[in-house]
């Protein structure tokens, strides 16, 4: 029969997505390894009652699914980067006097 799923099932299943995605070389590794030892670490602190299962499990659940949708550092170097903005041209710029409208720097006396 299906049973309801506790923080700790699902805080080992966190776990597990992790692990898995790191012996696929699904991620960056080295983010994978620091997510797994900490919901390791969430999990034991859990089990001392040191913090509670509900919170630990929201952080876990946090963790795994951003880690796991990180490419590999590899990946991440080849895609480009965005273009930088265009530098802010003063003929571009509009200022207000105080209780005026809005006007080009040169339109003001």
């Amino acid at each position: 029969m299906l049973q309801t799923p506790t923080p700790q099932t699902m805080l080992r299943t966190n776990l597990t997505l992790l692990r898995r995605a790191l012996d696929r070389g699904a991620g960056d590794a080295r983010l994978l390894t620091e997510g797994v030892l900490y919901v390791t670490d969430l999990e034991a602190r859990v089990a001392t009652g040191e913090m509670d299962a509900e919170a630990a499990l929201a952080d876990a659940s946090r963790v795994a699914r951003a880690l796991t949708q990180t490419g590999t550092h590899r990946e991440r170097r080849r895609e480009p980067r965005p273009h930088a903005p265009a530098p802010v041209r003063r003929e571009d710029c509009v200022v207000r006097v105080p209780g005026g409208p809005w006007c080009k720097p040169e339109e003001i006396s």
